[in-house]
């Protein structure tokens, strides 16, 4: 089989492997797409802390099985799946509480290990969803992006409430738009990309805002009247954007972190204290994430119109990942065929 291996910074090779053998209680998947997220662009150029070369890349996937082991009873033969990627231990505090996604042994596919860059894939049907046949390459590889997004507006707990959503890109406008279905006051998203809050403006979102030349304090004026932001969710996971978030909060405000980090950031805690802010982590989903986000693809309730802005083939990784390195066209997401 084909498989996509990341050398080093900046460098694809395409390998040929076995065909995994697979355990009694595993399936085997043909991977029919991939897509691409920022946190494999982290991989590719070498800047993400939690991974070393070389490297399978890629966590989001679908797939079909073509082989299920002799133990596995709830697949078949022909079920078209996603993927759940973040690997879990089932014994440490995180996971025995239900909350596996901060598990102490957390390991993402395509990060930590060999993800789902190859065109066969050895793994415990636990991590698998399944999914209509019906539903299209373009949407079901949509659904674990998606599933961040309503793990986000969750932890928010953003019924009735006025939502700031910070960052525009697949994550953001998700978040945005799971917030919109779980039942927010008002959600407002904000970027510095105008082509990406072009698609945003199609997804039912309150209202979309350029934030190039204006501060976000602004911004949750206009929008928001004197009551403000109850809720700032961050899917930049840039420093100067949190620093504005924090900056712009109000009192009694919650503060969610989504957007994955690079370097840390030095902040005033005495803001956070005195006005009562919750700030909350939020990492990745769960399972019952997956559930809502398949059943609102199936439904229609998510837009997901334009997201996909380039395909690719499989031998064709290295030129996708430069493309979205170097800019070279408007990307919201960019998917790659096996």
């Amino acid at each position: 089989m084909l498989s996509v291996r990341f050398e080093k910074p900046y460098s694809v090779c395409y390998v040929e492997r076995e065909i995994p053998k697979i355990k009694e209680n595993e399936v085997l998947l043909k991977i029919l797409c991939v897509g691409v997220c920022g946190t494999d662009v982290q991989v590719y150029v070498g800047k993400n802390k939690f991974m070393k070369f070389p490297i399978v890349p890629f966590h989001e996937g679908v797939g079909e099985i073509v082989k299920i082991g002799s133990q596995v009873k709830e697949f078949e033969v022909g079920d078209k799946v996603v993927v759940e990627p973040i690997l879990h231990c089932g014994q440490c505090r995180p996971c025995l509480i239900g909350r596996y996604n901060a598990c102490d042994n957390f390991a993402c596919l395509g990060v930590q290990v060999d993800g789902l860059g190859s065109e066969y894939f050895a793994i415990d049907p636990k991590y698998l969803h399944k999914i209509s046949k019906e539903l299209s390459l373009e949407k079901a590889v949509l659904v674990e992006p998606l599933a961040v997004g309503v793990h986000a507006a969750k932890r928010a707990q953003v019924k009735g409430a006025n939502v700031l959503v910070v960052g525009a890109g697949t994550i953001g406008n998700f978040t945005a738009q799971a917030a919109k279905i779980l039942g927010a006051k008002k959600v407002v998203v904000t970027d510095i990309d105008d082509f990406k809050l072009s698609i945003a403006k199609k997804c039912n979102i309150d209202a979309c805002v350029n934030t190039s030349n204006t501060q976000l304090k602004n911004v949750i004026q206009d929008e928001f009247d004197l009551w403000g932001a109850d809720i700032i969710i961050d899917c930049a996971g840039a420093k100067d954007a949190f620093l504005e978030i924090l900056n712009s909060a109000g009192k009694a405000t919650t503060i969610v972190i989504v957007g994955n980090h690079k370097n840390p950031v030095e902040i005033d805690l005495t803001k956070i204290q005195r006005n009562e802010i919750d700030v909350k982590g939020n990492i990745t989903y769960t399972s019952e994430d997956f559930y809502h986000a398949i059943d609102w693809m199936i439904s229609g309730e998510v837009v997901t119109e334009d997201f996909i802005t380039a395909v690719y083939e499989i031998k064709e990784t290295g030129k996708a990942m430069d493309s979205i390195v170097n800019s070279s066209h408007k990307n919201m997401k960019t998917m790659i065929r096996f």
